[in-house]
């Protein structure tokens, strides 16, 4: 890829009974996160079979966007404080896209 984006697939899976709570505290995260200059894609998603299972798709303008939102103050007070503690697991992959993007505005 030739420019500088960073792109993430983020598999969160939550503790029983916590769903409600992360999904509540993860709208809040992507309003923030949204709003940041240099995120250029943020979208929730949650599996059609496994309640319990998130993912994220992000999209940065570059590694130093990325460095930033995860430097943000409602990354650390959402993400760090209240939504890990109630995962079971969670994972973090930096992907790039093969071949072209299509039907994006990033």
């Amino acid at each position: 890829m030739a420019d500088n984006k960073v792109f993430f697939m983020v598999k969160w899976q939550v503790q029983p009974g916590q769903e409600e709570v992360v999904r509540q505290a993860l709208e809040q995260l992507v309003a923030h996160s949204r709003a940041e200059p240099g995120c250029l894609y943020y979208q929730p998603h949650v599996s059609t079979t496994q309640p319990d299972l998130l993912y994220l798709y992000e999209v940065y303008a570059s590694p130093a966007a990325a460095t930033a939102h995860r430097e943000t103050a409602h990354f650390q007070q959402i993400v760090l404080e209240t939504i890990v503690p109630l995962l079971l697991s969670r994972e973090v992959v930096a992907v790039s896209p093969l071949g072209e993007v299509v039907n994006s505005h990033f």
